[in-house]
């Protein structure tokens, strides 16, 4: 961790189990820390919003389900394989870099087999809050499409959704630079329908 002052607020964020935080504040105290984040750019598993009643305005129900789905388990478990391999490396190994072995009570000893490592990631995956597809852009054949490609709101008129919940998937990376494109279409959307709009009036006033 670059700065160690905002180590604490760090574990707070991340809601650890006692264990895991003394584990990490002992090694902090101790030395330099690198933390490295094995991310899911594909999940396969995916979560769902309800309404607890007719009113927009009450709280909505999220259950995100992470890990639902074998398959994203077994790609991180690779990812930390991939992980422990460049500890072999000649450069890890020239700077004494070492895993750091965190206890995690629910999971037992670290044995190194696949089982304590899919234990280990069901306890400690967390988010990059990067979620999508609540309100889906799609053709009108796909029933879960929330918006068309212009990105009307299908049944409500004159309503358009413009930001990242209209990606039908997650793209290999983060979520801000395909935003700010989306709401760039967007504006170039709403101009071609105005002017649009503007050319039919005015060849119907003639």
């Amino acid at each position: 961790m670059g700065d160690k002052a905002i180590f604490p607020k760090f574990l707070e964020i991340m809601g650890y189990e006692e264990s895991v935080t003394r584990a990490l504040e002992s090694a902090i105290e101790q030395g330099d820390l690198l933390v490295a984040w094995i991310i899911l750019l594909q999940p396969k598993s995916f979560g769902k919003l309800k309404m607890q009643t007719a009113n927009p305005l009450d709280t909505l129900l999220i259950s995100n389900k992470y890990l639902e789905k074998r398959d994203d388990l077994d790609t991180l478990v690779r990812g930390i394989e991939m992980q422990k391999n460049f500890l072999l490396t000649m450069a890890f190994q020239q700077h004494m870099i070492a895993e750091l072995q965190i206890p995690i009570l629910t999971c037992g000893i670290n044995d190194g087999t696949k089982r304590y490592w899919d234990c280990y990631c069901r306890q400690m995956v967390t988010t990059a809050y990067n979620s999508v597809g609540t309100a889906r852009m799609g053709p009108d054949t796909d029933r879960n499409a929330v918006v068309d490609p212009r990105l009307n709101v299908r049944g409500v008129s004159g309503l358009r959704v413009v930001d990242a919940s209209i990606m039908p998937s997650l793209p290999s990376g983060g979520i801000a630079a395909p935003t700010v494109m989306i709401g760039e279409r967007a504006s170039d959307i709403i101009k071609e329908d105005w002017i649009a709009k503007e050319s039919l009036a005015t060849r119907q006033e003639l």
